[in-house]
Order: C-alpha cells, then structure tokens, then sequence
C-alpha cells in the first residue's frame, strides 16, 4: 500500500492511496513420474500439478505445449524415459521450470549357461543352468515343457 500526491510549489493535492496487488502465492508446480520404467522399452505419465502464479496457465515438455485446465492439473501421457525440462507459464510471463529424468532399466535376457542331461531313461536328475542379466532385479524363473506346461519355478 502506497499514499502519493502532488506538489506544485507548495500547493499539494490531496493524498491517494494506491494498493499494488500480487499473487496470493508464486507460481509452482508438484511433478510426479516414475524414476525408472518397470520393464525396458516402457512409457509411462508424468503428472502436473500447477498452482500459485496469475493463472491462465500453459505447460511444455520439451518445449512442446500441453494444454492446461483450469484446474492446472496436467497429465504428459506416453513419456518415453529420457531426460525432459517441464516450463510453466502464467497468464503474466511468471515462468516455473524443472528437469526430471526416467531412467530405462537394461533389457531382461536369459543366458543358457549349461545343460545337464539326464542320466538314465525316465531319471529326473537332469539340470537346466541359466544366468539372467538386466532388468530391476527380482527374477521369478518359469520351466514349461513343450506342451506349455509350467514344470518348474523359482525367485531369485
């Protein structure tokens, strides 16, 4: 709040008052994404929670535009992983800005490490040994025989 008047010599004016308003909050935003897709090659959304600022809000991934509710809740569908720059832009030029990246696990492979026949006809000491490389970890191992049938499991 301001009071301002005018002098001209020593003759001066009467006093007004001058409110200069801002926004109730600065403009930001609340991200959410997945730091790393669950499977190789996957996408997956980022959401977009924007509020402060003036309104009249417009969202760019990449410096691609998204339009933007009113609500300000915005959603990047099919987001490849990679590394992104999120920019929010309010009705008065008030620019939010943030970089977030969605890591890519390695792809999921199986390596045949050794067979080991079985001994004697109608015998079950037979072996299968394999090596799983990629992926988060975790690895649920599945045997099914040529008909299709599970034969075998474990969790690693």
């Amino acid at each position: 709040v301001y009071n301002a008047f005018a002098m001209n010599g020593t003759c001066r004016s009467d006093v007004i008052q001058i409110v200069i308003a801002q926004p109730a909050a600065p403009l930001s935003a609340t991200v959410t994404y997945l730091d790393e897709v669950p499977c190789f090659g996957d996408v997956s959304d980022i959401g977009l929670k924007i509020i402060g600022g003036n309104g009249g809000y417009r969202a760019f991934l990449n410096g691609t535009e998204i339009p933007v509710p009113v609500s300000g809740d915005v959603t990047f569908p099919d987001v490849a992983p990679g590394s992104y720059t999120i920019r929010v832009v309010d009705s008065k030029g008030c620019e939010w800005t943030t970089a977030i990246s969605i890591e890519n696990p390695d792809p999921v492979e199986i390596l045949l490490e050794e067979i080991i026949d079985i001994s004697c006809f109608g015998g079950s000491d037979g072996q299968i040994k394999v090596n799983v490389l990629g992926g988060s970890g975790g690895y649920r191992y599945e045997w099914r025989n040529a008909t299709g049938q599970v034969v075998g499991n474990a969790e690693d």
